[in-house]
């Protein structure tokens, strides 16, 4: 399977309250790679070698954006 496609089918494995989402596909080929991938099933294998990587990277940790810019996140948003 395509890289793109492996990548999306190991968000979906991480759990129902995980929506991965790719930029708008460019052509049909990768809107059809895109929905592929909801019915590529990885193995245990597969599964914890891109999650090893991602640790290592520690891509999938800790804030998205630099202190700075944290602070400025939702505050003009009112309270629930």
């Amino acid at each position: 399977a395509p890289a793109g496609q492996e990548a999306l089918a190991w968000l979906l494995a991480q759990g129902k309250d995980i929506i991965p989402s790719r930029e708008s596909p460019s052509s049909s080929m990768y809107l059809t790679e895109n929905i592929a991938a909801a019915s590529l099933e990885l193995s245990e294998q597969d599964f914890q070698a891109v999650r090893d990587v991602t640790v290592k990277a520690d891509a999938s940790q800790g804030d998205r954006y630099p202190p700075a810019f944290m602070a400025q996140l939702f505050v003009d948003t009112s309270a629930l």
